[in-house]
């Protein structure tokens, strides 16, 4: 059963003024683990679903709109990952698991799109980064998986 923070906890959460900033994204995935931490007590589960895509020719794609992609799609994925790991990895295993973390990538990490040359690979990423924390957070019972939604 999926939990969903609290308006007021939800609140409490800061508003990232510029998400392709790199210190922001870090700072706000450990703010989003404390904020769930302290209303629930734990972390069992993440669903890593954020994600933008706005089409745009590959000639013409501006520096900026590459580097929000990526900073939203992977960066973001990754740090909020690697938060929530922490604090799993520091929790008492219920029925012998510490959690389970899902990583939303697409269809479009494994099929290209004309005017996604910008966002497959960050959805390519998003699913490597998913097999890759399966083998680095096996060991200590976290499940990692990657859906991969689309046509």
């Amino acid at each position: 059963m999926a939990t969903i923070l609290p308006q007021s906890a939800a609140a409490a959460l800061p508003r990232c003024p510029r998400p392709a900033c790199l210190a922001s994204a870090i700072a706000h995935s450990r703010q989003i683990v404390d904020v769930a931490v302290q209303t629930f007590s734990r972390i069992d589960s993440l669903v890593s679903n954020a994600g933008i895509c706005t089409f745009h020719p590959l000639l013409t794609l501006p520096a900026e709109l590459y580097l929000k992609t990526q900073a939203v799609n992977l960066n973001g994925a990754f740090f909020l990952t690697q938060a929530v790991a922490q604090q799993m990895v520091k929790q008492e295993p219920v029925d012998g698991e510490r959690g389970s973390i899902v990583g939303i990538s697409s269809i479009s990490a494994i099929m290209g799109g004309g005017e996604q040359c910008h966002y497959t690979p960050t959805k390519a990423g998003v699913k490597s980064l998913m097999e890759s924390c399966a083998i680095a957070l096996g060991p200590y019972k976290i499940r990692c998986n990657s859906i991969m939604p689309g046509e």
